[in-house]
């Protein structure tokens, strides 16, 4: 069997120690977005997430007008150009509300 000289290990070594961690970094950056893309849609998320606050500002400000159908039918449309769908439901006894959102 052929001995590796020093450098060859060195080098080796040195690889292992800078792309182990890159790896794990991908694989946990995959876990979590589903894709392996970077930075391209990050203007749209900064602006999908400007949409969806004013959306909850709307709603926690309206929340008075919360059993009128002309208010109703405004959100409904913001929600349907943001391609969301939420759930408004009014707990009277404690006084706070909740509100479920999904794709």
């Amino acid at each position: 069997m052929r001995t590796v000289r020093i450098r060859t290990f060195t080098l080796f070594g040195l690889y292992l120690i800078f792309m182990i961690p890159w790896l794990f970094y991908l694989a946990a950056h995959f876990m979590e977005t589903g894709a392996l893309r970077f930075g391209e849609g990050m203007q749209d998320d900064r602006l999908r997430q400007s949409h969806v606050a004013e959306i909850m500002q709307m709603i926690e400000s309206g929340s008075g007008h919360w059993t009128e159908p002309a208010w109703q039918s405004r959100l409904h449309d913001r929600l349907r150009a943001e391609e969301m769908d939420m759930v408004i439901s009014d707990c009277v006894r404690s006084g706070n509300f909740s509100v479920q959102s999904g794709a």
